[in-house]
């Protein structure tokens, strides 16, 4: 066994750094794990993210359907879009509160240190393409309304104002404003439906109108789904805003904020009146900006004050999210730091730049590529989710840190490449059938892409395996701050790792991140504890053994109160550990810091001995295997485990069967 170096001491505490907090009004911890004395209440974290309700382009992407394939099965193409939203946005938030990550940081599990970076330059471009959509909509109504100076003038103007209400973080200020604004959104939109009717009249066959002209290969809701998939980067969207969200309010955000209220009224509602209003004001082409012209024609200065309320409210998440990207993006070229303040500024010039190459006029287009990217990345996502999932992998378990993420995850790259690939080739060269077809083809192919290679890999979770961990060094990792011996600020023992370059001092994600020597001495020292350890497959039946343990009532009296860890310490294996607490165990691919049990044993030996228990007795006799620690504890682990199988005897019993055969592979 390997002697464990003399670690230098974490220099820790248990409240908030004053410099990290005063930072984090404006930079909302862009580069690093929120904690979760930052969340924010469960009102203020709805307030934000129903910025998101009122943009234009979900009225405009009713329409657009309804004329396509007829207001029916565009309706039921967007309730359909309801529930595949809904499923989305809770797993990713869910994901995201969990574990305090935004996009940049949860991508890296699936692509790797640099192929997470992608991620996040494809978030940055198609926020920024909707920033500039959004506020390309508010110019123009203005220069409608008003007239005066050129169209560029009224595009600066509402750069001018955006910036400012963008530099404000999501806690500090976005809640508040987009809270503020909501009723005057929600009472606009009745206003235009109500004014319509009066003006117009009511025609009531309006969603008996005939099925558009759309060649399609398939029936007509699969069309406007397919339509509403180019609008799934707001998986993307909820992983980097819901974070903020408190952990304990997700069942709360499952259903109203990330959920079905929220999609109800966004994706449903919205179509509703979009269709409406397309079949009532549209006499002509039905172009990117029709719902504009028409609303503003009906409705006069109150439609300016409309318009001005939808999209400003949405551009400041559009804002927000796209500049959090481009801060991560910086901190990958420019090795200092730069405050996010300043990104928001290099933002809106680089939006007041794109607004004079008239993009709304590129809109379809620009919707059918980022629909391809972002479903491809939704697909990979997914795979990882279920196969967590079945593997019994909690979010707080995904690896993300510098050091512990290869390079680039090549298969997690791979799998978006070839969903990409397909979309793209669907969508010019596969006619009726590939304009139906090539966003739900995009995500099935990076979807089973990605699970093949996480059931048939190497590595499963493509992590690097290296000891010395600080998360297991103190009692709880989300209360404990760590203070990085680079930049000399705490932050949640949650991110914080030892840097091998530096005597194993500790040191935060951004910092590493940034850092070529830790790089470097991290590869180092994983490929060393590769070397030490070469399978997994005891691991991999423990973790199946503690799905069942989790799920064993008849455990449960025995599980509580039970607080433990077991290291594993097993020659020609990975050494990793088990965590008893709160009535659950998991198991973590790593060394305890200081563990209550530690099995040693020949890696065959033990997964005999998990496969046949009564080799356990025998071997124990005869000194083939040792055990430190409490006898107690060890004793009751091993109680447990015979309790388990006794009341599982059909999936325990098939692999005892099967013993003999992992035997002769392992």
């Amino acid at each position: 066994m390997s002697v464990r170096p003399m670690l230098p001491p974490l220099e820790e505490s248990f409240g908030d750094d004053p410099a990290v907090v005063r930072n984090a009004g404006t930079e909302d911890y862009a580069m690093h794990v929120v904690p979760k004395t930052w969340r924010s209440g469960r009102w203020s974290m709805a307030m934000a993210w129903y910025a998101l309700a009122s943009a234009m382009a979900w009225l405009l992407t009713a329409g657009v359907a309804a004329i396509q394939v007829g207001p029916r099965d565009a309706l039921l193409g967007a309730a359909l879009s309801v529930i595949a939203y809904s499923v989305l946005c809770s797993a990713m938030a869910t994901y995201a509160s969990r574990t305090g990550t935004n996009v940049n940081l949860f991508s890296r599990m699936l692509f790797g240190l640099r192929g997470g970076a992608i991620a996040t330059l494809v978030l940055f471009m198609i926020a920024t393409f909707y920033a500039t959509f959004e506020g390309s909509v508010v110019a123009h109504a203005f220069h409608v309304k008003f007239g005066g100076p050129p169209l560029w003038f009224w595009y600066l103007i509402v750069v001018v104002y955006s910036v400012p209400l963008a530099i404000g973080g999501v806690r500090r200020w976005l809640d508040k404003f987009n809270g503020g604004l909501l009723p005057v959104y929600v009472v606009g939109l009745g206003t235009a439906v109500g004014r319509t009717i009066a003006v117009k009249g009511y025609r009531p066959g309006w969603l008996d109108a005939e099925q558009g002209v759309a060649r399609l290969n398939g029936p007509g809701w699969l069309y406007s789904f397919a339509l509403y998939m180019g609008v799934w980067v707001l998986m993307m969207f909820a992983g980097d805003l819901a974070r903020y969200a408190k952990v304990e309010d997700l069942t709360f955000h499952r259903w109203f904020t990330f959920g079905p209220v929220f999609h109800g009224f966004t994706l449903f509602v919205n179509a509703l009146v979009g269709i409406f209003l397309a079949e009532q004001l549209v006499d002509s082409r039905l172009t990117e900006l029709s719902a504009v012209d028409g609303i503003l024609a009906l409705m006069g200065i109150w439609a300016v004050v409309f318009i001005w309320v939808t999209q400003t409210r949405i551009n400041t998440a559009n804002y927000y999210v796209a500049s959090s990207n481009l801060a991560n993006l910086g901190g990958h070229l420019i090795k200092r730091s730069v405050p996010r303040w300043a990104w928001v500024v290099v933002l809106g010039v680089l939006v007041y730049v794109l607004m004079l190459q008239d993009l709304l006029s590129k809109l379809q287009v620009a919707l059918e590529y980022s629909a391809i990217i972002t479903v491809a990345w939704v697909g990979v996502v997914v795979a990882y989710m279920v196969w967590a999932k079945a593997r019994g992998v909690e979010p707080e378990e995904i690896e993300y840190r510098p050091g512990r993420v290869p390079s680039v995850n090549w298969s997690g790259l791979t799998a978006w490449t070839a969903g990409t690939v397909v979309g793209v080739v669907l969508l010019n060269a596969g006619g009726a059938t590939g304009g139906t077809w090539y966003a739900p083809a995009t995500f099935i192919v990076a979807f089973l892409t990605y699970a093949l290679a996480l059931l048939f890999g190497p590595g499963a979770q493509f992590i690097l395996e290296r000891p010395y961990d600080p998360r297991h060094e103190v009692a709880d990792a989300w209360l404990s701050r760590i203070r990085c011996h680079v930049c000399s600020r705490s932050y949640t023992a949650q991110e914080m790792d030892r840097d091998p370059s530096s005597d194993h001092r500790p040191i935060c994600c951004e910092c590493a991140a940034s850092s070529r020597s830790f790089l470097e001495a991290a590869n180092r020292e994983a490929a060393d504890a590769e070397r030490v350890g070469t399978t997994v497959k005891c691991q991999l039946a423990m973790r199946i053994f503690v799905f069942f343990l989790n799920r064993t009532p008849q455990v449960h009296d025995m599980m509580e109160g039970w607080r433990k860890s077991l290291q594993f310490n097993l020659e020609g294996e990975r050494p990793f550990h088990i965590m008893v607490d709160g009535g659950k165990a998991r198991v973590l691919g790593s060394s305890a810091s200081s563990p209550d049990v530690v099995f040693e044993a020949p890696a065959r030996l033990f997964l005999q001995m998990m496969l046949d228990t009564a080799l356990a007795d025998e071997a124990y006799i005869n000194k083939k295997y040792e055990v430190h620690g409490a006898p107690s504890d060890a004793t009751r682990f091993r109680v447990l485990g015979e309790r388990v199988q006794e009341h599982h005897p059909v999936i325990f019993g098939s692999l005892k069967k099967l013993g003999p055969v992992v035997l002769r592979v392992s």
